[in-house]
């Protein structure tokens, strides 16, 4: 049983329509955020671009002391145990090298898909904010923005996920700063 009183429906829906709006990216930031977002993305796939060109240099360079390695074998100038243990860590690097490229690239940015969830995600919230029903769009908004959804002396409380936390917490800071 709970032990909170009982709250009917449109005050509950009220307080969670204000949350969804708190949670929301203002419109005034919307375009801004949307053209960093484009601005990142371009400075991402280069950063990725920079570091997959660094490996391969890298590997190359490898790869040159491996045959410089092997000719000073054949020529009987290095002796076997020595070019073993050389060829060995040589491989061992090149190995960890290629293992960052592939990391690399099915990595890449991945930071970057999630953010630009964030941010469509945040922009749909003033529109949804406005709703005067909660339909499935709303309620995927309500699940997006947090979990952990108590009363308390009538009042809601939510755990929101960080990213919508910072945007609650701005929120918060505008609305101090206009009284």
């Amino acid at each position: 049983p709970c032990s909170q009183p009982y709250i009917e429906e449109k005050p509950l829906f009220q307080q969670l329509k204000e949350e969804v709006s708190l949670c929301a990216l203002p419109t005034s930031w919307q375009s801004d955020w949307k053209s960093r977002l484009q601005q990142d993305k371009i400075l991402a796939r280069q950063s990725k671009q920079e570091t997959l060109d660094l490996i391969r240099s890298q590997i190359e360079s490898f790869e040159t002391k491996l045959n410089l390695l092997l000719d000073g074998y054949l020529d009987a100038t290095i002796e076997p145990d020595t070019y073993k243990t050389k060829k060995n860590q040589l491989f061992q690097e090149k190995l960890k090298l290629e293992g960052q490229i592939s990391k690399t690239e099915n990595e890449g940015c991945s930071w970057f898909e999630p953010f630009s969830k964030f941010v469509d995600t945040a922009i749909q919230g003033q529109k949804i904010a406005r709703k005067d029903s909660a339909d499935d769009e709303f309620h995927s908004f309500v699940q997006n923005i947090g979990s952990n959804f108590f009363l308390k002396d009538k009042k809601l409380q939510i755990t929101l996920r960080k990213p919508f936390a910072s945007l609650r917490a701005k929120a918060g800071a505008r609305t101090a700063m206009a009284k």
